[in-house]
C-alpha cells in the first residue's frame, strides 16, 4: 500500500523538477535574446527618432530564430511573449526592452501553476557619428576612417562591431562583490551617481569599471568619434581584436 503511494509521489516530484529546470533554461534563453535585441536597437537609435515596438519584435524574432526556445511552455506560444520598448531618443538615451509572459507549469498530481514572469534588458543608444562606407577596407592602409569610443583603448573599423554596443545590465547590490567585468576587475562606485550609495538596483556594463545607482548616469554614455587609423595608433590605441585585426 505504501509503495503504491510513494511511487506516484516520487515520479511527480521528478517530473516537476524537470519542468523547473526547463523553465529556468527558458528564462535564461529569453534573457539572452532580449539583451542581444537591445544591442541591435541601440544601433537603430542613431537616427535620433527613438525605437519602436515593431522594430523590437522584428529584431527579437530574428535573434531568437535559432535559439531553441521552447515556446510551448508559454501560454499563447511565441505570441504570448509581449514586448514593450522605451527610450532610445536624444531626450531619453537609455533603451529599456521589457518582456512579459505567462509560464505554464504542469502540476502532475497537484494543481497546474501559471506564473507571470517579467524580464528586461537595457542598452545605451549610440551617440556620435559613423564613418563613411568603405572604412573597413581603407583602414588597413592607415588612412581610412576608424571609430573610437571615449576613454577606449582600441579603435574599430566596423560600425557593426559588437564591442561598440554598450549593454547596461541591472543587478542587485548583493551581487556586486562577486561580479567582474570582462577584464576580471571588480566594479568601483561611480563618482557621479553613487556617492550616496545605491538603491534597490545597480547598473553596470561588461566593459566598464564602475557600478552606477542611476541607469541614466552620464557615466554610462558612450560617445563615439572618428579619425584615421594612423591618428588612432598615434594616440596609443590598438586595433580591436574583433573587427580591426588586433590580437
Amino acid at each position: 500500500m505504501e509503495a503504491a503511494l510513494v511511487l506516484p509521489v516520487c515520479l511527480g516530484a521528478i517530473l516537476l523538477l524537470m519542468q523547473l529546470i526547463g523553465a529556468l533554461t527558458l528564462c535564461s534563453q529569453i534573457n539572452l535574446c532580449l539583451n542581444m535585441t537591445a544591442r541591435h536597437l541601440a544601433a537603430y537609435s542613431l537616427s535620433g527618432e527613438g525605437v519602436s515596438t515593431v522594430s523590437a519584435y522584428a529584431l527579437y524574432y530574428v535573434e531568437s530564430a535559432d535559439s531553441g526556445i521552447d515556446y510551448s511552455m508559454i501560454q499563447g506560444g511565441r505570441a504570448g511573449l509581449l514586448l514593450t520598448v522605451s527610450g532610445g531618443s536624444k531626450e531619453d538615451p537609455v533603451i529599456c526592452l521589457r518582456a512579459v509572459y505567462r509560464l505554464s507549469l504542469p502540476g502532475f498530481f497537484l494543481r497546474d501553476r501559471h506564473l507571470i514572469l517579467r524580464d528586461s534588458a537595457y542598452a545605451r543608444a549610440f551617440i556620435g557619428g559613423l564613418p563613411r562606407a568603405g572604412t573597413e577596407a581603407e583602414a588597413s592602409d592607415g588612412h581610412g576612417q576608424v571609430i573610437v569610443a571615449e576613454n577606449g583603448v582600441v579603435y574599430h573599423t566596423s560600425p557593426d562591431c559588437t564591442y561598440l554596443h554598450l549593454t547596461i545590465q541591472k543587478a542587485l547590490p548583493s551581487q556586486l562583490s562577486a561580479m567582474r567585468n570582462i577584464y576580471g576587475d571588480r566594479y568601483r562606485a561611480c563618482e557621479k551617481c553613487a556617492r550616496h550609495g545605491h538603491g534597490d538596483y545597480i547598473y553596470i556594463t561588461e566593459m566598464g569599471d564602475a557600478w552606477h545607482s542611476d541607469a541614466h548616469c552620464s557615466g554610462l554614455t558612450r560617445h563615439l568619434h572618428t579619425c584615421t587609423a594612423d591618428e588612432a595608433a598615434g594616440q596609443g590605441l590598438r586595433p580591436c581584436p574583433k573587427c580591426g585585426g588586433g590580437r
